[in-house]
């Protein structure tokens, strides 16, 4: 993602990367973690830290494109799941309305950014082989999380699984709509709060903000021909 840290740099905004193997914690001053695909678990140390990171109230971004492949990652998924996410699938969501997809490709979609304070200031995006963030809204209430999503795909599209399967025959596909944008943020419970009356409603309560899309692609340096530019720089991508 080069073209994206050159332009955080141009936002005067300081982008390192973390080597957890070097560091051996986050950074006290780390306002955002930046967590983009991983392709394999989490280390014990790694995973302990964030959720220690979690649990100050730390921000996260994720940006977590589709897995080609199945994987296993129980650290992965332990530290998605304290904000009531689900393990992602492998597949890609596609578009079967042509004027919401972009350059051709039914994968290739163009999005609107629902009605969060981003869409205040920016219409819309254009994924690519974006994934579907599996929700477990059984679960939100009890792990003290709210959802508002960002990009909620319309009932125009479908997920499937075998993406070497190019037919326009949709059936066995899961159909749309899915989330593929949201933000959750989680109430971090301390231990005065745990022994505080419950109809204390504290407005300063700390929380842990986690905004995630199931795709990377879209901040990418990727090209789809020689003639297109970087996706990160279609549309409104880089903003």
């Amino acid at each position: 993602m080069y073209y994206l840290s050159l332009y955080l740099k141009d936002e005067v905004l300081n982008y390192q990367t973390l080597d957890m193997m070097v560091k051996g914690s986050i950074p006290e001053d780390c306002d955002t973690l930046v967590i983009t695909t991983p392709n394999k678990d989490f280390d014990e140390l790694t995973t302990n830290e964030i959720i220690k990171y979690i649990n100050n109230g730390g921000k996260i971004l994720w940006l977590n494109s589709s897995y080609s492949e199945a994987k296993d990652l129980p650290n992965v998924n332990k530290i998605l799941a304290l904000y009531g996410i689900k393990p992602f699938e492998v597949g890609y969501i596609y578009e079967t309305d042509d004027e919401r997809t972009a350059l051709g490709y039914a994968s290739c979609m163009v999005e609107d950014l629902g009605s969060t304070e981003i869409a205040q200031k920016l219409k819309n995006v254009i994924l690519l082989n974006s994934t579907k963030i599996n929700v477990n809204t059984d679960e939100l209430s009890n792990l003290g999380v709210t959802e508002q999503d960002i990009i909620s795909t319309p009932t125009t599209s479908y997920f499937r699984k075998n993406v070497s399967n190019t037919s326009d025959d949709t059936t066995g596909d899961e159909q749309g709509g899915f989330t593929v944008g949201g933000i959750f943020t989680k109430k971090i419970s301390t231990e005065s709060e745990e022994n505080a009356d419950e109809s204390d409603n504290d407005e300063n309560a700390l929380s842990s903000t986690l905004v995630i899309f199931g795709d990377n692609n879209f901040v990418s340096d990727i090209q789809l021909t020689s003639q297109t530019n970087p996706m990160v720089f279609l549309a409104n991508n880089k903003d």
